[in-house]
């Protein structure tokens, strides 16, 4: 069995599905809520999961309080956001395999493959169809990496497998929500982006494969180029060269303001703070 730890604030749309879909594996399902104001935790409150509540800073900052403070029952966890839920194929594949990967100390994380809906509409196309993460990882042996935003899971040591199964990010909101949370995201990127510029420290913990390329790209090659043309060469690639035309209207708009429009604010902002 393994634990699973969410990170609410107002999740009542969606915390129902998630906790639903780990029970199935999940003796240990654990809610950081960072003091809702809707039915998040009376609906939570209706399952076997353990409720904790923390002052919010970031998510990272949130995840890691979790791995700290919680008394964590079983050896390997699983982060999930509320807006997330397990494919019935995924739940078959971790019963099956956690246990003799468990057995395998040289493993410690284990990456999943996140698929996204977009205004309840699957992107397929774009670059975006198959994102790989790392999700789930032995305890003791991971943490979520100190960031403003983009954070990732990384371990102390060991190897890291990839499941082939699904899980997927569905959140019910809508358009105006999504472009409001992206103009939250790119101020957080923005400052994220003059902190990474004055700590050069190299992190002795490891990243997924497919996280040090982008990491690599973003911060050799994307960041090298001025914002008004970088972030549409960005959407211009995911659009037509990753066929993310493909997607439709919903695709336009997605890669629009996720791409584009996104990119375009997290440069403006970087500008805007270093004038500061």
């Amino acid at each position: 069995m393994l634990s699973v730890i969410i990170l609410t604030y107002n999740e009542e749309k969606h915390i129902n599905r998630s906790i639903k879909s780990v029970l199935k594996i999940s003796n240990d399902i654990i809610i950081v809520d960072s003091f809702s104001t809707d039915k998040t935790i009376k609906i939570a409150s209706k399952f076997n999961v353990r409720i904790f509540r923390n002052k919010f800073v970031n998510q990272a900052k949130q995840f890691n309080w979790a791995l700290n403070n919680i008394k964590i029952k079983n050896n390997w966890i699983l982060r999930l956001d509320a807006d997330e839920y397990l494919s019935k194929e995924l739940i078959i594949e971790i019963k099956k395999k956690l246990p003799e990967i468990n057995l395998n100390k040289e493993i410690n994380g284990i990456c999943l493959i996140r698929k996204q809906f977009f205004l309840r509409k699957l992107i397929r196309f774009g670059g975006r169809g198959k994102l790989i993460m790392l999700r789930l990882f032995r305890k003791n042996y991971g943490i979520c990496e100190n960031r403003l935003m983009d954070e990732h899971i990384m371990i102390k040591k060991g190897k890291i497998l990839k499941f082939k199964n699904f899980f997927y990010d569905d959140n019910f909101n809508n358009l105006e929500n999504f472009k409001e949370k992206h103009e939250r995201y790119a101020k957080r990127e923005a400052k994220q982006y003059l902190i990474d510029q004055n700590n050069k420290r190299k992190s002795i913990f490891k990243y997924n494969t497919r996280t040090i390329i982008k990491k690599f790209l973003i911060n050799n090659i994307y960041y090298k180029i001025p914002y008004q043309i970088s972030s549409m060469l960005y959407f211009l690639i995911r659009y037509i060269f990753l066929l993310g035309f493909l997607d439709g209207i919903n695709g336009l708009k997605y890669h629009y303001i996720q791409g584009f429009w996104y990119r375009y604010l997290v440069g403006k902002n970087i500008i805007k703070l270093k004038n500061k």
